[in-house]
């Protein structure tokens, strides 16, 4: 298996919060850092979802910011898009929902986008979390959606992440 897919594994795998940390960590592997910077963006972006699943909001945001600028010069490109699209995602989970609505309403330009049903909830998430219901119902594609904020008991932060179409 190549090295980037070794860091690709813990990303995709079902383990608990506590067990992805104990296994694989937040850190930077030496064999990440050896990599060109065209095949870094996704151990790393696996690297900043790891950290938001063990509830290590800003290390996950610090992980997030160094992707971003791995793929700029490949706008629109999916792995452009996911990388702002986990950017918003982190900025919000640290308190900073304008700045997620600044990074991820200009991804909701392209309506052929593949991934955009993945940009339009994580819009509705960040709309949300400003409170404003109205214009997350828009995003969800029906103009009354059920909104259950929750809290994460692993985190003991609110959880936006449930929302629901009606």
């Amino acid at each position: 298996m190549g090295s980037w897919k070794r860091g690709m594994a813990p990303r995709f795998s079902g383990a608990s919060r506590a067990t992805v940390l104990e296994q694989v960590g937040v850190d930077e592997r030496d064999w990440e850092a050896d990599l060109p910077d065209e095949t870094k963006g996704q151990p790393m972006d696996g690297t900043g979802e790891r950290a938001t699943r063990v509830c290590r909001f800003n290390e996950a945001l610090a992980w997030r910011m160094r992707v971003v600028p791995l793929y700029s010069g490949q706008p629109n490109s999916s792995n452009h898009r996911n990388a702002i699209r986990g950017l918003a995602s982190a900025e919000r989970e640290t308190g900073a929902p304008d700045r997620a609505l600044e990074l991820i309403l200009p991804l909701l330009e392209d309506k052929e986008a593949l991934d955009r049903i993945n940009v339009l909830d994580t819009a509705a998430v960040i709309w949300i979390s400003l409170g404003e219901r109205t214009k997350a119902a828009r995003y969800r594609g029906s103009g009354t959606a059920s909104y259950r904020p929750a809290t994460n008991i692993t985190c003991n932060t609110p959880d936006y992440a449930r929302v629901s179409s009606k």
